[in-house]
């Protein structure tokens, strides 16, 4: 009852395919640099809506598989945004060591 109350088609799918259809984008780094904001967005302010969402849809799995897919998008994205940093001679900090990387 809830569901058919407070979900409409649009919003499920979008809440069960959205991370399916990013994981199938490539991008330029400035795309990149704005989708992965808007992801950190997501999950500091819509993580639980979406969980909640899902789970009135009965559907949770499909959030497992979204978080696979987010990371498939980070590994195929991952190689434009060290290249490009590699470009710029710009600082990598990981785990409160840096390092530079050479041009």
């Amino acid at each position: 009852m809830r569901r058919t109350n407070h979900i409409g088609n649009a919003l499920g799918y979008a809440c069960q395919f959205w991370a399916k259809h990013l994981a199938g984008t490539t991008s330029n780094i400035h795309d990149i640099e704005e989708v992965d904001k808007a992801i950190n967005d997501f999950f500091e302010t819509c993580l639980l809506f979406w969980i909640e969402t899902l789970s009135l849809m009965e559907n949770l799995g499909a959030g497992v598989y979204a978080i696979n897919e987010i990371e498939v998008w980070y590994t195929a994205v991952s190689s434009i945004m060290l290249s490009t940093y590699k470009k710029a001679g710009i600082y990598v900090y990981s785990g409160g060591n840096s390092l530079q990387l050479d041009q």
